[in-house]
This record gives C-alpha cells, sequence and structure tokens, in this order.
C-alpha cells in the first residue's frame, strides 16, 4: 500500500496515465487496459498461473472525483474466484 492508501497504483506518471485514460475514454475494458498498460512497459504486482494480465481499473478515494487507475489483483487470502459472484447477465 501507498502513503496515500492507494494499493496497486498503475502509474504515478502523468504522461502514462493520460494515455490510459484516453484509452479508456475511446472504450476500452478493464481488461484491455491491463494488456494495455502491460504494452507500455508497466508490471502488474502479480499475475496468475496462466500469465494472465489481471485488469486495470479506477478507485475512487474519499473526495477523488477523478479516480485512481489500479491493478484489480485480489488481496492477500483472497481468492480469485470469489470476485465472480455474478453470472454474466446478472451484473449490476
Amino acid at each position: 500500500m501507498t502513503g496515500d492508501g492507494i494499493e496497486y497504483q498503475v502509474t504515478e506518471g502523468p504522461a502514462i496515465d493520460a494515455q490510459l485514460r484516453q484509452r479508456h475514454r475511446e472504450g476500452a475494458s478493464s481488461r484491455e487496459l491491463g494488456e494495455y498498460a502491460t504494452s507500455l512497459g508497466l508490471t502488474p504486482p502479480l499475475q496468475d498461473e496462466q500469465g494472465a494480465v489481471p485488469s486495470v481499473v479506477f478507485e475512487f478515494p474519499p473526495g477523488d472525483t477523478e479516480g485512481v487507475l489500479v491493478w484489480d489483483v485480489p488481496e492477500p487470502g483472497e481468492d480469485q474466484a470469489d470476485d465472480d459472484d455474478w453470472g454474466d447477465g446478472d451484473s449490476p
């Protein structure tokens, strides 16, 4: 965890952050953002057994309206399968 409470922040570099946000505005999915981030030379904190790159999602700390891009990786002790409680048609 970083000093500002954000865990697994993708980058603190404003240029790369801007590129990722632009790709998101163009319609990239969170999985595509993860792949794009690695193509820019960023390294995720961990990958699954098959080597899949984690998704990149927005986290919104209190008072932050723009959000922070973070790697979507399971917390220590959390099983990745536990995150998939929604069926394809049940997503909120």
